[in-house]
């Protein structure tokens, strides 16, 4: 795939200061880039697939990311997506990144990158997102008003967003789930859909397996991920799909829709598009363009 290299200087205008904040909307897809510094994605609106090296994640409203230096990494599928990016260097954090040593979730500081497949990843709650958007609004707004000492105030808002997310991946992957059931719930049936998406499995076969009714798991899950289970159900056959075509593990794309839940080729390739904006035919051609 083609990897554009994106430079800090391109972004910072400041010069001065190793930090920079920017809102984005995209309606259209990212093409496959990586960067010579740290980012921090808060996704605010809206849902998008992410390839990053070669896994296939589907990131929803709610969703703090990391994205290591030199990783490739892109954006597809014909949805809007809000978010914010905080983009630092190494520099930004000289004073200070010892301290994050043996904070849960910040290995990828220390070490400057994360082993394979692993996305560096929180689903943030309510009273979480309300918190990290404070902060990253509060940068975005010293940042542009350059009020006296603001450089200062980059560098310490920097480290609460980071200590945020340490504390949000302890909370939501190191302690006991069972603190906060629906939470619990909605993990468990997103663990089922990892794997039996290429399954006839329905609200009603997930609510089942977690045994609570289809309305409430529907509206939990909604308001945690951001997306109806049938919609996320649908992007995550759709985005394994990608990942096979990309791939080349079939030339067969009746195979490849059988293999992600789908008993006919035409449904499977009119939601395809719907998704992608193309046909599966015409992204095998193109998918390595992205």
């Amino acid at each position: 795939m083609l990897d554009k290299l994106l430079k800090f200087s391109k972004h910072s205008t400041n010069g001065s200061v190793p930090i920079y904040v920017m809102s984005a909307s995209h309606a259209e897809p990212i093409n496959m880039h990586s960067h010579d510094y740290y980012e921090l994605v808060y996704v605010r609106e809206g849902f998008t697939v992410h390839y990053y090296e070669e896994s296939t994640t589907i990131l929803t409203e709610g969703d703090l990311f990391i994205v290591c230096p030199g990783v490739q990494h892109a954006y597809t599928g014909l949805h809007y997506t809000d978010v914010y990016n905080c983009i630092f260097t190494d520099d930004a954090l000289r004073d200070v990144r010892e301290r994050f040593r043996h904070m849960p979730g910040m290995e990828w500081l220390i070490e400057g990158t994360l082993p394979d497949g692993v996305v560096m990843r929180v689903r943030l709650d309510t009273s979480e997102r309300m918190r990290v958007l404070a902060v990253i609004e509060r940068m975005k707004e010293e940042q542009d008003s350059h009020r006296l000492g603001w450089e200062i105030m980059m560098e310490t808002l920097l480290v609460q967003i980071l200590t945020l997310f340490s504390r949000s991946y302890a909370v939501h992957y190191l302690s006991n789930p069972a603190e906060k059931a629906y939470l619990s719930y909605v993990l468990r049936v997103l663990t089922f859909i990892e794997e039996h998406y290429n399954e006839p499995i329905d609200l009603k076969t997930m609510a089942a397996h977690v045994d609570i009714s289809p309305d409430y798991l529907s509206r939990q899950f909604k308001k945690i991920v951001g997306l109806s289970p049938a919609v996320f159900l649908r992007s995550y056959r759709l985005a394994r799909a990608m990942d096979m075509i990309r791939s080349e593990r079939s030339e067969n794309f009746g195979e490849i829709a059988q293999a992600v839940g789908y008993k006919h080729l035409s449904h499977f390739s009119r939601e395809f598009k719907c998704f992608t904006g193309v046909t599966p035919s015409e992204y095998k051609v193109n998918c390595y363009k992205i």
